[in-house]
């Protein structure tokens, strides 16, 4: 047993020394995943091959997603402000995912819209699509893919944001009452465990509905963020990440014990993440991927023809590695470059807002 427990993910996160080359493989990784699954639930729905999309195969992705956003974000709210922590959560998603949403409504939709122009561009659905900058989801346009939808995978946008909210909401109760911040972990782990059960316990006849929703996903990211507070305790080892994902993998699938499959799951995930890989050379273009995925599986499945769930993938895959290379490029690095001036810009304006309330007079 002592090969298994050889080190602790704290010991390994300080032997990479912050180099987490592991979380950048899984989400370039898991963001293909996404492409591919919706390539063959899309080209191929009532399928029970592997293509079909509700199998095992595709199950862990959007759970290893969240595992992998809770572990490092956690991390982040704990090295900055919650001012900063907020500012940079807004900052990494809102921007790439707003000139998607424009791109899609303007030029996507003004091309294969069956409605004339003046009635696409005067329809409230129209306008309602830009609310999808802010999280709340809109997946049609007017008159667009015969009214299928152009952002499905958009749905896990709001849960991500609850999901912040939720750190900002537990730091600011702390920050009022510093003597919790010692129980900090206990509670996320607490919270965890009970929020666990209660699916559990709860769990009604598989009536067809999903094995991961959203529930899943909160799980995923609180269970994470409970392994980056334990971490010092916690054991890292490669053969321990390979069983606990089996094992995850298995009770995915497995209707009644999908919400405990969560646990397993998010350790994996973790401990993959915490790997030493060689550096991608290109950028992360997982977030791109994912945003400009679907209209371009859609255009290629619908408008184009492209039935064939491999010719579909093949041709998906690279597109969307294209947009998101420039999404990358244009948009989403160049805010990463300025993220010291942003975090500078942000204590700044934390000091004098600061220095004008012990100013200002007392009531």
């Amino acid at each position: 047993m002592k090969q298994l427990t050889d080190r602790t993910i704290a010991e390994m996160a300080v032997k990479n020394k912050g180099h987490t080359t592991g979380f950048d493989y899984l989400r370039i990784g898991l963001a293909t995943g996404v492409v591919l699954q919706h390539c063959a639930v899309e080209s191929n729905p009532t399928s029970n091959a592997w293509t079909y999309g509700n199998t095992y195969v595709w199950y862990f992705i959007l759970p290893a997603f969240f595992a992998l956003s809770g572990y490092l974000v956690l991390g982040s709210l704990f090295r900055n402000s919650i001012t900063q922590f907020a500012a940079l959560r807004i900052l990494r998603i809102v921007p790439a995912l707003a000139v998607e949403v424009f791109l899609s409504a303007t030029l996507l939709g003004a091309i294969y819209t069956s409605l004339p122009l003046s009635d696409y561009f005067t329809h409230i659905d129209f306008y309602k699509y830009f609310l999808n900058i802010i999280g709340e989801i809109h997946f049609t346009l007017p008159g667009v893919f015969n009214g299928g939808f152009v952002n499905a995978q958009l749905w896990t946008i709001p849960y991500e944001l609850k999901c912040y909210i939720f750190l900002i909401g537990i730091a600011l109760v702390t920050l009022k009452f510093p003597y919790l911040q010692k129980h900090f972990p206990v509670a996320i782990l607490l919270f965890a465990t009970l929020l666990t059960a209660r699916e559990l316990l709860r769990f009604q006849p598989d009536g067809g509905e999903l094995h991961v929703n959203g529930r899943s996903l909160e799980l995923a990211f609180l269970w994470a963020c409970s392994i980056y507070l334990f971490k010092e305790k916690l054991p890292f080892s490669k053969t321990l990440m390979i069983i606990l994902f089996v094992l995850g993998v298995v009770l995915l699938e497995i209707y009644e014990t999908r919400y405990l499959a969560i646990i397993p799951l998010s350790y994996a995930t973790v401990c993959f993440g915490l790997l030493k890989l060689p550096k991608i050379p290109f950028g992360d273009l997982s977030y791109g991927v994912f945003l400009f995925h679907y209209p371009i599986m859609q255009t290629l499945h619908i408008e184009m023809g492209v039935n064939n769930t491999l010719l579909l993938m093949a041709l998906t895959i690279p597109l969307s590695a294209l947009f998101a290379m420039g999404s990358w490029t244009l948009v989403e690095k160049p805010i990463l470059d300025r993220k010291t001036q942003i975090l500078a810009s942000i204590t700044r304006f934390e000091l004098q807002v600061k220095s004008a309330l012990v100013r200002s007079p007392k009531s």
